[in-house]
């Protein structure tokens, strides 16, 4: 779960009802606590993930040389 919701009305409430939501029911989250956040870091997060998880990869398994 990637939770970060820009600066709306009640906001912070909302992240911090999620991060409940999340503890309660195991689930993995990156949230952006407070009243930063938006489709920029959302984009930017879905991309730190996107690079790390492309460095744990192999290319010689998948057929590259």
């Amino acid at each position: 779960m990637i939770g970060v919701p820009a600066g709306f009305v009640n906001v912070v409430e909302s992240k911090e009802r999620l991060l409940e939501t999340c503890l309660r029911y195991r689930v993995q989250a990156i949230l952006a606590m407070g009243r930063k956040g938006g489709s920029n870091v959302a984009a930017a997060i879905c991309n730190a993930l996107l690079y790390t998880a492309a460095d744990t990869i192999n290319p010689a398994d998948r057929g590259w040389q």
